[in-house]
């Protein structure tokens, strides 16, 4: 723990732990950033899943007889606006975290 310093050298050690501590919490922050930028790009990955997933049902409904292709279509411009619903919002995150 940092205290008043005892002499030079006691001040010598408190700087460079207080030094120390800065660069781990410079790494941190680099993690933190890097953790960051890989996350933005798995939301738009998720997104596309998802959508992918939803029209593979609807293929399979209609293929089994349970739906018509003109009974999805209002699902199907749904989720496209969906997505470009989710690229503006995207964008708008992203372009304030360049600033």
């Amino acid at each position: 723990m940092l205290g008043l310093p005892d002499g030079p050298m006691q001040f010598e050690e408190d700087l460079g732990q207080i030094r120390n501590d800065i660069s781990r919490i410079r790494e941190d922050i680099s993690l933190i950033q890097q953790d960051i930028g890989w996350m933005s790009q798995l939301g738009p990955a998720l997104m596309n899943t998802m959508i992918e997933l939803r029209t593979i049902r609807r293929l399979m409904e209609v293929h089994m007889g349970e739906a018509t292709q003109e009974e999805l279509a209002g699902e199907v411009e749904a989720d496209r606006e969906e997505l470009r619903e989710f690229e503006r919002q995207n964008k708008k995150r992203m372009d304030l975290r360049r600033g």
